[in-house]
């Protein structure tokens, strides 16, 4: 027998026809099992009768069965990820790049490989950013957490000086700003023909020698030659979480590229992060830091973005050490909205029937004025139809596709962004909208995620908030 299933709020917002099949492909792939939870019995419009799901979550693939090889899968997923980047559907693209991420092997092993060399040597930078990357593109290794909190600790420990008394951003500033400036010294003049798998198995076996120095090198330059396709899925995946407002996950997705080998797109992005994360210093010192040969390369400031970003830095730095509060955003060819300039003196409130509202917590005098830039999740299509989605500011009210749209492009990021849940939980907590929420508390932070990580849910220690479709609508009606 054949039982119809209808999942709703499944697939990313705005993905649908053929643009949806590589992602619905790689959620649920033929010939797996699924294991469904409280579903509920309904009625076709052809009076055939299925199972409704409103939650992406209440369905989990148990089995899966893979076909193809790992190398293969990989330049799919990219392929198909560029192609809904090409039409702005952001969340299909990053579903795609991290479905490519999770069936990559050959290069998480080999930077958590190199990040235990480097613990033995006690670089505890470098072996805290090689275990960061190795998670990013593969969360579930346990040994690599090891790695990963050990080498946390130590660099924790060789900062200590300099982090008495100091408060949580700040300590999570000098983390990231120690292993994004950690390097590694290699000579990269290779053989492009190079077995890959041979030089990571000399790597081993230097490291079983204790020659760690050696084995450093022969993992850095397989990562070189292996890496490049892996490399291009955590820097366009870092692109996309830029475009819809996802800085952490854009840091975590950039720095893990670089991790692999130096991309000018990559550090573009990982300094464009910094500065939306109100982090221009952090940016200006990797800038800093590139290597000279790399620099006369890539540093052009009428034809290079690295110029361009530099430029920013430079600017939003100055006028955060003056005070002088502005938004950059006309500096970048292309056009951004920065989350960072936000004041401690502004909350949000809720005004009764008119919905929520924005107050100031001190008092305003003449010529003072509360601006608001941005909102928290937004839905975007490039599609002419589409226009009708649009809101009426006049009689406040919204078309019912809109709201959907909306809906669903927040449901189905919060099944995986653990930091978006707690920001949409403290606004709403599924019963009542929440009286007052401070704007700090709804904006991201280098310091809102374990440092490096992306902001999913599986690399946060607090247990998973769960949102529902209902817990979203709620949120949107307040």
């Amino acid at each position: 027998d054949v039982l119809l299933v209808a999942l709703y709020n499944f697939l990313p917002a705005g993905v649908s026809g053929s643009d949806a099949d590589p992602i619905a492909s790689a959620k649920i792939p033929k010939g797996c099992k699924v294991r469904i939870a409280e579903p509920f019995l309904k009625v076709f419009k052809d009076v055939s009768r299925g199972v409704r799901i409103d939650n992406p979550s209440d369905i989990t693939v148990v089995v899966q069965h893979q076909n193809g090889g790992r190398d293969e899968m990989l330049g799919k997923f990219k392929a198909n990820g560029n192609g809904l980047f090409q039409k702005k559907l952001y969340l299909g693209a990053i579903e795609c790049y991290i479905n490519g991420l999770r069936n990559a092997d050959f290069v998480p092993t080999v930077l958590s490989n190199r990040s235990q060399a480097f613990i033995m040597v006690k670089d505890w930078k470098n072996a805290f950013a090689d275990a960061a990357a190795s998670l990013t593109i593969r969360p579930g290794c346990t040994k690599t957490w090891g790695r990963y909190k050990k080498s946390l600790e130590k660099l924790e420990q060789s900062l200590e000086d300099n982090l008495k008394g100091a408060e949580s951003n700040d300590r999570a500033r000098r983390f990231f700003e120690a292993a994004l400036l950690a390097r590694v010294n290699v000579d990269f003049s290779k053989d492009d023909n190079a077995d890959v798998n041979l030089l990571k198995s000399k790597g081993n076996n230097a490291f079983k020698s204790k020659d760690y120095s050696t084995a450093i090198e022969m993992y850095s330059v397989a990562l070189s030659l292996a890496g490049k396709t892996c490399r291009a899925l955590l820097s366009n995946w870092a692109q996309c979480c830029l475009s819809i407002g996802a800085l952490n996950d854009s840091l975590a997705g950039s720095a893990a590229s670089l991790r692999i080998a130096f991309d000018e797109k990559a550090l573009y992005r990982l300094c464009r992060s910094l500065i939306m994360l109100a982090e221009p210093s952090i940016s200006l010192a990797i800038l800093e830091n590139v290597p000279p040969l790399l620099k006369n390369a890539t540093v052009n400031k009428k034809k290079s973005k690295i110029g361009e970003i530099a430029d920013a830095a430079n600017i939003i730095s100055g006028a955060m050490v003056s005070g002088s509060i502005r938004n950059p955003s006309k500096l970048f060819s292309v056009p951004c909205e920065l989350y960072p300039y936000w004041s401690e003196d502004i909350e949000t409130f809720m005004t009764g029937k008119k919905g929520r509202g924005v107050q100031a917590k001190v008092d305003m005098g003449p010529g003072h004025i509360v601006i608001v830039e941005h909102p928290i999740a937004f839905s975007s299509s490039n599609v002419e139809k589409d226009k009708k989605f649009l809101m009426s500011i006049r009689d406040k009210t919204i078309e019912d596709a809109a709201q959907s749209l909306l809906c669903a492009a927040i449901i189905g990021r919060v099944q995986r962004e653990g930091l978006l849940a707690n920001i949409v939980n403290r606004l709403f907590d599924g019963v009542n909208a929440k009286p007052l929420s401070p704007f700090g508390d709804l904006l991201p932070h280098i310091s809102s995620t374990s440092p490096l990580l992306p902001s999913h849910h599986e690399y946060m220690d607090a247990k998973p908030i769960t949102i529902s479709p209902a817990h979203v609508e709620g949120l949107l009606r307040t």
